[in-house]
């Protein structure tokens, strides 16, 4: 039974690191208990430092840290979980990172009742999906001004590639 429970433990911290979006587990004051090697290498720290840090660390108050904690966490508590939340992430070198967060409440069961004890949370980075999203606005305003409006000819005198008969 031993053998079950550690190759159990083994099994669920090989998911959890090798996992490719982020993830964090915090205590139920904030701090950081556990964070994957994806959350690590998106943020730029090593374990023993980002590991013991208030999640505050990593949510700049105006990238949705601050809403985040007014009215994430208020939702957290009321539904025990919270899902695409769009928030931003603070790099240790200080570059921002938008990311899609959902995350749930994990409980202790002792004597018959849960009591919480923290909170896991996973986030998608976003910043390749923002930035085909910049791309195709900016496609779009460079057409914008090029092309007649929707339903009208332009008159020609020739073909479209400017050799031919005159268009009738």
């Amino acid at each position: 039974m031993r053998n079950e429970v550690l190759l159990d433990k083994e099994y669920i911290n090989s998911i959890v690191s090798d996992m490719l979006d982020s993830l964090i587990v915090l205590d139920a004051d904030g701090i950081i208990k556990t964070a994957n090697r994806a959350t690590l290498d998106l943020l730029g720290y090593k374990e023993e430092e980002l590991i013991g840090r208030s999640v505050e660390d990593i949510l700049p108050q105006d990238g949705g840290g601050a809403a985040f904690k007014d009215t994430g966490l208020k939702q957290l508590a009321k539904n025990g979980f919270i899902r695409g939340y769009e928030i931003v992430y603070r790099t240790k070198a200080g570059e921002e990172i938008p990311v899609i967060l959902s995350g749930s409440i994990i409980y202790r069961e002792a004597s018959g009742s849960r009591a919480p004890m923290g909170i896991v949370c996973v986030a998608h980075d976003m910043r390749e999906i923002k930035n085909k999203e910049r791309k195709g606005a900016r496609q779009e305003r460079g057409f914008s001004g090029s092309l007649p409006p929707q339903g009208h000819i332009l008159p020609s005198q020739e073909s479209a590639c400017g050799i031919g008969e005159p268009a009738q």
